[in-house]
């Protein structure tokens, strides 16, 4: 079975001022693409007057829990975020919360040419992740224990109380984070589990990560209200626009992979149709007999942080 994605917004709800961040960046923008949307939570906020709109995730049901709250005219696209094909230009591609961040070395390259190809003349897109400079250089592997589950939240749903918590396994030398939340319900009836995989960037790789893909910094920002980017930052916020230096693709000559953005590919005319997968693989519900309350939750999980969570969780 797969993980609720009703349980899953209820737990990933966005960093204070990111939406207002997201909606400040877009004031001047007529068309905007949000990658791996999920349910619509900062697309939700950016609608106006004349302004296309579209969201693009791999998960049906998280796309389904988007067109039930969305604008009938938003265009939503089931497909990957590191294989896909639009028609339409943008004036803002946005990728909040860490969403590239999903995707590894060579998905992350493939998103980011298309999305080069994508933007309209003086486009720009905009994300942010976590920081992790000052975690990646002072922390060692030993410091996540594998069994340690940290609390994150309590949510209701469904007519329950679930207590929420996470473990991490972290690869240095990769650059990745995997993170496993842990959804107990305090009636003692089920366990959900979720697991989400992070390559991240440390800040100098940044600009050359994008400018390998014909895209060039224009800010990076330490939080969202864009004060500047210092080692001790919570947050890594960029605004890139297309290089235009000689030899590069222009977004209006289509995709340099030679891909057809007609048949067998989705496009924002396509209408309702998700990069992030809550499918089978990737989230399991087991039954399981617990007793009540959360302390018996944490006995059911075991296991002592030896320090605070990964920036990212």
């Amino acid at each position: 079975m797969t993980y609720d994605p009703e349980l899953y917004q209820l737990v990933h709800r966005g960093n204070p001022g990111d939406v207002a961040f997201y909606r400040r960046a877009c004031e001047s923008a007529a068309s905007v693409l949000e990658l791996a949307c999920g349910f619509g939570r900062v697309l939700g906020a950016l609608g106006s007057e004349g302004r296309l709109l579209v969201g693009l995730d791999r998960d049906r049901r998280l796309l389904a829990t988007a067109r039930a709250r969305l604008p009938r005219e938003t265009g939503l696209v089931r497909a990957d975020m590191s294989d896909f094909w639009l028609r339409a230009r943008f004036d803002r591609v946005l990728a909040p919360y860490g969403t590239l961040y999903n995707l590894d070395a060579e998905a992350l390259g493939r998103c980011l040419r298309t999305v080069r190809e994508l933007l309209a003349d003086g486009g720009r897109l905009v994300f942010d992740a976590w920081s992790a400079d000052a975690f990646h250089e002072e922390s060692a592997p030993e410091d996540l224990a594998d069994d340690a589950l940290v609390p994150v939240v309590s949510v209701e749903h469904a007519g329950k109380r679930w207590d929420v918590f996470e473990r991490s396994r972290w690869d240095r030398e990769a650059q990745r984070v995997e993170a496993t939340y842990v959804h107990v319900a305090r009636d003692g009836t089920d366990v959900v589990e979720g697991t989400i995989t992070h390559r991240y960037l440390l800040h100098d790789q940044v600009a050359p990560v994008l400018a390998e893909a014909g895209l060039e910094v224009e800010a990076i920002h330490g939080d969202f209200a864009t004060t500047p980017w210092t080692r001790d930052s919570e947050h890594l916020v960029v605004v890139a626009g297309r290089d235009l230096s000689e030899g590069r693709v222009s977004a209006e000559s289509g995709p340099s992979s030679g891909r057809d953005s007609g048949e067998g590919r989705v496009s924002a005319e396509s209408g309702p149709s998700s990069g992030r997968d809550l499918g089978e693989g990737g989230f399991r519900r087991r039954a399981v007999r617990l007793p009540e309350g959360s302390e018996a939750a944490q006995r059911l999980v075991g296991g002592r942080a030896r320090r605070a969570r990964w920036p990212g969780a």
